[in-house]
């Protein structure tokens, strides 16, 4: 019997949100991170992070949080270390302010370094890219 044709990969994105789609070895994985750049958000950080694992409690969608603490001086890290332990959140903390847009660069990276991605063309090195996926460590 013949394999059923896979999606292709799909990357989407609005704001500080990215889904990416991950096909690998015929495995199918979709995450979606969320990205949060935050500065002094120790009042209101909690209370996001506990609406989205609220939503995500509703909905069978894998997911990860990534917060980027931009040297917050208000209690933003402790805020967010009870996160840590009951829902998918990595934070990054920064030791000097970066800014909004930085912050968010920064998450984008941390995104992405967590994906892989092949150009279509047969000269791509596939098992260079399976060596180094998440999903195979």
């Amino acid at each position: 019997t013949a394999a059923a044709p896979r999606s292709p990969p799909v990357a989407t994105g609005r704001s500080s949100c990215l889904a990416f789609l991950f096909p690998f070895s015929g495995f199918t994985r979709r995450v979606l991170y969320i990205c949060i750049p935050s500065y002094n958000e120790a009042p209101t950080v909690g209370v996001l992070l506990w609406r989205i694992r609220k939503v995500f409690q509703d909905y069978s969608r894998e997911y990860e949080v990534l917060v980027y603490d931009d040297a917050s001086t208000d209690g933003t890290a402790e805020t967010l270390e009870p996160y840590q332990k009951v829902m998918p959140v990595s934070v990054i903390s920064g030791t000097t302010r970066i800014g909004y847009a930085k912050a968010t660069e920064a998450l984008l990276r941390a995104a992405s370094d967590r994906t892989r991605s092949l150009a279509a063309s047969i000269r791509s090195r596939t098992s260079f890219v399976a060596s180094r996926s998440p999903m195979t460590a």
